[in-house]
Formats: structure tokens, C-alpha cells, sequence
């Protein structure tokens, strides 16, 4: 199966000079970090002007939205999502691209089911926001989500990073020029930023599949389509491996949506839309870890070796660090002088966030080392301590300091997962095989 050469070609064509272009080669890495980075930004700026335009209130109720699709998403996905790269990137799973795509859309059934119960009651009780439209937005974000995480993790474990990257990118700016234009009409309510949001969630999903049909095309799986009854065996076998990572994915829910959805069963949509807006420029500095999760996960379950961990670790923590001060110079003119108003004076819960950048940066590299070597326990175990530790702290820490306080939970939640990942990691067989290797050669 061909990797994301097929789409692109690897290089940026900047200038003409005379009769010959002039052709500079961008590592990949840097390829998908740029593409992160501009999916980011679509997000970070769609947030920061719904805030600015709706206020803090609706802000706060589209950021329960967006945290109670992302939940079902993760739950609905049952441990697929997280288990995609690893099984698509080993061949020995016996897990093809066509296998994937069947599980797929049986579990788009079950989300569809999940959303319009659970999601929709929760969503109600949690909000002032109510009726057909807003609650329909947010079963479709949910079901359309779904899709769209599972084939960018296929994306990812067949190699094709940078159009994975590059469609979440071109989904993010949907919703922005959506919201964008619709307030240029003097046109824009929640109901339309919510209709945005789930838009795009549509838009990133088919994209996808176009992608998928046209890179795979010619290198369809001959083989006869399998049985009803096959398909079912497959699929237990597949969902029986993936339950670490279902597992995992249920604590990570937890661990780090959880704090909006606390936050406003014990408070208000508008201290959630000062919370979600200073939280969403704190995640800015997740993009370098988040970009390059996929590639350690494949090189690590190619190689079948830790090698190269230490030195991921080292780049990836370091250039966390240094960008999150720049987002905290940045984001503080963000909130103190272009929104302001219920925004403004909450430098301190920015600070404080951005410190749990830095141990998700830790976490995420040394649990994609882990998943590549297929230990998907690793992931489980973070995550359960996470929301363990998590829940307690965002219950006892919110109402003794409120908006402060699930800041506080939010960093303590980070760092207890970051730390048990690294106690995992160090225990496993091949990073202690790994290290006796190193220290040999040298």
C-alpha cells in the first residue's frame, strides 16, 4: 500500500529563477507540523471570534457541545480510534484498509443511537439551550465526527500523514469562513455557529473518503467479500484487541472533557465560555505533540524498537516549553484586549494551563512509543489513573477556588497521566531491551 506520496509530492515550489523552478524540499515532519499547526489555528481563531461575536454564555454552550461530541466520539469509536494506527501499520494484525471500513459503519450505527439518547439528554440537562435544530447539530457533529476520526487514524497508519493533517485542516477553516461570513451578514447566532460546527465535521468526513477511494484505487483487497458471519468473528477478534484502548479511551474522555462539562454542572454556560476560551489557547501548544504522535507510533511499530524514544522526547517536551510562553505573551493580548469583558483578568488560569501543556506533550509521545509496540494497556492504565485522580480533583478543587480550581484539577489530571505513561514505558520489555542495546554500542 502506497504511503502519502501518492498525494503529495514532497516539496514546495517557492519561485521561478529564469527558465527553472526553484524547488525547496520540506521535511515531512515539518510538513505535518505546518498542517497541524494551520488546523489549530482554524479552530483557536473560530473560537476566539464565536466568543468575542456570541459572548461568554454561548460561547460556554458551544463548548459543551463540542466537549459532549467529542466524548461520544471516543466512546462510540470502542478503542478502534486509538488502535487504528498501530493495526493498519503492522501487517501482521491482518486488519486491511477494506476490514477497517466495514467496522467503521457499524459503529457509525451504534454513535447514531448514543447520540440521540445520551448526547441529547446530556446536552439538554448541562444547557439553557434547547429545541430540534441545536440538538440535531449535535448528533450529526457526533456521527460525522466518528467517521472522520476513524479515517484519519487510517490515514495515519497507512503512512499518509500529511493528508490526514492537511483535510482536518481544510475542515477547520469550513467552519471559520462559515461563522465568519454569517457575521459579516449580520446573520450569526448560536444556532448557525452550531450548524457550522457540524458542517464541518461533514465536509472534513467526505473529503476523506474521496481521498481514500482515489489514493487506493487499483490496490482494492481482490479478495471475495466475507460473510456476514465472517465479518462478525472479525470484528469480535478486532474489538477484543482494541479493549485496552477502549478502555483508554473512556479515561482519557474523562480526563480531559470532563472539566467543561463539571464546570457547568457547577457553575454556568458563561464561566464555561471564559474557561473553554482560555483552555483552547492553552491547547495551542499540543499541536507539536499531537503532529507527531502518528509518525512515532509507525516508526516505533515498524522498527519494533525504542531507539529513536529519547531523542522524540527531548525535541517534542523542549519545544513544547517554548511555545508555550510564546502562546501565553500571545494569548494574554488575546483575552485582555481583543475580547476582554468577562474575558479579561484571567491571566493566572491561562498560566496555569498552559503548565498542563507541557505534561500532555510528555504523556503524548512516551503512550505513542507504547502503542506502536502494541502495548495499548499502557494507554488504559494513564487514563484510568487520569480520570480517578481527575474526578476527585475538579469535584474538591472547583468549589473550593470555582474557575481557578478545575485550572488546578486540569494540571494535576495531566501530569498524574504523564507520569504513570512514563512508569509504563520504562517497564515495558522493549524499551529495557532497547536501552541494554544502546549501552552495548556505546
Amino acid at each position: 500500500m502506497p504511503g502519502d506520496h501518492v498525494l503529495f509530492n514532497g516539496a514546495l515550489r517557492l519561485r521561478a529563477r529564469g527558465d527553472e523552478a526553484v524547488i525547496v524540499k520540506v521535511p515531512i515532519p515539518m510538513q505535518v507540523v505546518i498542517l497541524s499547526a494551520g488546523a489549530a489555528a482554524g479552530q483557536g481563531v473560530t473560537a476566539l471570534l464565536t466568543a468575542k461575536w456570541l459572548g461568554a454564555s454561548d460561547r460556554g454552550i458551544l463548548a459543551v457541545a463540542q466537549s459532549i461530541s467529542l466524548l461520544l466520539v471516543l466512546v462510540g469509536g470502542l478503542g478502534l480510534i486509538q488502535a487504528t494506527r498501530m493495526l493498519l501499520a503492522n501487517e501482521a494484525s491482518g486488519v486491511t484498509l477494506q476490514l477497517h471500513g466495514r467496522l467503521s459503519t457499524q459503529l457509525m450505527v451504534l454513535q447514531l443511537i448514543l447520540a440521540a439518547t445520551v448526547g441529547v439528554a446530556s446536552f439538554s440537562n448541562l444547557t439553557m439551550s434547547s429545541g430540534w435544530f441545536p440538538l440535531s447539530c449535535l448528533v450529526v457533529m457526533s456521527v460525522a465526527g466518528l467517521r472522520a476520526a476513524l479515517t484519519r487514524e487510517a490515514l495515519h497508519g497507512l503512512g499518509w500523514h500529511r493528508a490526514a493533517s492537511g483535510l482536518e485542516m481544510s475542515a477547520s477553516f469550513v467552519a471559520l469562513v462559515t461563522i465568519s461570513l454569517a457575521y459579516a451578514r449580520n446573520s450569526l447566532t448560536l444556532n448557525l455557529a452550531l450548524g457550522a460546527l457540524a458542517m464541518a465535521a461533514l465536509t472534513q468526513s467526505a473529503l476523506q473518503q474521496l481521498v481514500l477511494r482515489r489514493a487506493t484505487r487499483g490496490t482494492r483487497d481482490q479478495t471475495p467479500s466475507a460473510s456476514w458471519t465472517q465479518d462478525l468473528l472479525k470484528s469480535r477478534r478486532v474489538f477484543a484487541l482494541c479493549l485496552p484502548a477502549l478502555v483508554a479511551a473512556l479515561g482519557m474522555a474523562l480526563a480531559t472533557r470532563m472539566d467543561r462539562l463539571l464546570l457547568a454542572y457547577f457553575a454556568n454556560d458563561k464561566t464555561v465560555g471564559v474557561y473553554a476560551t482560555a483552555a483552547t489557547l492553552a491547547d495551542l501548544p499540543w499541536i507539536l505533540p499531537v503532529a507527531m504522535s502518528p509518525m512515532i507510533v509507525r516508526q516505533v511499530a515498524q522498527s519494533r524498537s525504542m531507539k529513536h524514544h529519547a531523542s522524540w522526547w527531548r525535541r517534542v517536551v523542549v519545544a513544547t516549553v517554548a511555545l508555550s510562553l510564546v502562546v501565553f505573551v500571545m494569548g494574554g493580548y488575546l483575552m485582555e484586549v481583543f475580547l476582554g469583558g468577562d474575558f479579561g483578568g484571567n491571566l493566572s488560569l491561562f498560566a496555569v494551563l498552559l503548565l498542563g501543556s507541557v505534561a500532555i506533550a510528555s504523556l503524548q509521545v512516551d503512550l505513542a512509543a507504547c502503542n506502536g509496540i502494541g502495548d495499548l494497556k499502557s494507554s488504559a492504565v494513564s487514563a484510568i489513573w487520569g480520570a480517578a485522580v481527575g474526578v476527585a480533583s475538579y469535584i474538591v478543587l472547583i468549589r473550593i477556588f470555582g474557575l481557578m480550581g478545575c485550572g488546578y484539577a486540569t494540571v494535576v489530571t495531566y501530569s498524574t497521566m504523564a507520569i504513570i505513561a512514563r512508569v509504563r514505558l520504562r517497564s515495558s520489555a522493549t524499551y529495557r531491551q532497547t536501552r541494554k542495546m544502546n549501552s552495548q554500542w556505546a
